[in-house]
């Protein structure tokens, strides 16, 4: 067993890609992340565009890719050789980057121009929920004059082929969210001809930032749970209990406050927070849990059998303290970072009604504010 560890250390050490990896996709002549994420209820595979000067820093959690290596025995691990067959597993949905046939006929320059003859088809990327299905299996392909089955060196640039139908995976012009104000998802499609351009590098993701992300996740999944427990009247004592540990675990998180105990968590002051778990909240709907627990006790809100706004501040309901903890949430959340203040505008009926109930007008004070600055749309708090 010590054997075993000591040579996955040497080999984490090393510059090749292993399996298990995980990596962004970043499209060297678009400068965009190949991500994946949900659009009117289907999970589209795109390259984002972004509002930044540099490109590169525009990470989500939602471009996060674990590579697998396609072997008879699935439980090897080691490095990545350029002969190898590839997986590519979303981290955040836990889908598989895929191909499938593109039937839409509109006019894009780029795939005309590799999709060779007229009748050939052309496929596009796509998110699948079966590993094991051959659509999902890729070769790499080296830009750079190589030995053959040499190991595939972390950070390198790679063209990508769809194995199953032998196509090349390309950037269009074609958008996906085409309707939105402000459209930032391109589709990828796969097409017959290579083009030299169309590479991507692999960028390594640190160990940790893929623990927050799994943090994040296992949170979310949870806060859903309670919240429709909250929303039919089922949530028991064991229950509160357990929301509030989290609710202040994820206090701890946000804040980067790793010794703190219970009793601290509403006492917490950010000096510098971090952006990046405070991305995490909103790119993984933990925001949005949040605001779900904030509505599912009232009658308001759909709970048939739920409470009215003044009967709040009644302590046997117990709720008192899961909503100090939400709004400490929301408090850190939101501090200096403009986008998630946006978020507080689209629910900030929620702030009204927990707000006049005058015994909690102290500890949900700071969201109306929240709201004001964010309508005002002021960069910083």
């Amino acid at each position: 067993m010590a054997f075993r560890k000591k040579v996955r250390n040497n080999l984490q050490s090393s510059k090749k890609l292993l399996k298990g990896d995980v990596i962004r996709l970043f499209h060297a002549e678009q400068e965009k992340y190949l991500t994946c994420d949900e659009y009117r209820g289907k999970r589209e595979v795109f390259i984002r565009s972004t509002a930044r000067l540099a490109a590169t820093s525009a990470t989500s959690s939602k471009a996060l890719w674990e590579v697998e290596i396609v072997k008879k025995d699935p439980c090897r691990g080691g490095a990545s050789r350029w002969s190898n067959l590839f997986r590519f597993k979303h981290l955040a949905s836990g889908n598989y980057l895929a191909a499938e046939v593109d039937n839409d006929s509109t006019e894009d320059q780029m795939r005309s121009k590799l999709r060779g003859d007229a009748s050939n088809l052309v496929y596009y990327l796509v998110s699948v929920t079966n590993a094991f299905d051959h659509s999902t299996i890729f070769e790499l392909d080296e830009t750079t004059i190589t030995i053959h089955d040499s190991p595939v060196p972390r950070n390198s640039y790679v063209r990508l082929k769809h194995w199953e139908t032998g196509t090349w995976v390309h950037s269009t012009a074609l958008l996906i969210d085409k309707e939105e104000e402000k459209p930032v998802m391109w589709k990828i499609g796969c097409a017959k001809i290579k083009e030299d351009k169309e590479a991507f590098q692999l960028i390594p993701v640190p160990t940790n930032e893929v623990r927050d992300l799994d943090f994040a996740t296992d949170a979310a999944k949870m806060l859903k749970v309670f919240a429709e427990k909250i929303l039919i009247n089922q949530l028991l004592m064991n229950d509160k209990r357990s929301l509030c540990a989290l609710l202040t675990d994820l206090i701890f998180f946000v804040a980067e406050y790793e010794n703190g105990n219970s009793n601290d968590s509403l006492e917490i002051q950010l000096s510098k927070p971090n952006r990046e778990r405070q991305k995490l909240m909103r790119e993984q709907n933990i925001l949005q849990q949040i605001f779900r627990i904030l509505k599912a006790p009232f009658v308001e809100y759909g709970n048939k059998k739920g409470l009215q706004t003044h009967e709040l501040k009644d302590p046997k309901h117990g709720l008192q303290q899961i909503f100090r903890l939400c709004y400490r949430i929301l408090k850190h959340s939101q501090q200096s970072y403009r986008k998630n203040q946006d978020v507080f505008v689209a629910v900030k009926n929620i702030f009204v009604l927990h707000t006049s109930t005058e015994n909690n007008k102290k500890h949900y004070f700071i969201l109306s504010i929240c709201v004001q600055k964010a309508n005002s749309m002021e960069k910083d708090f």
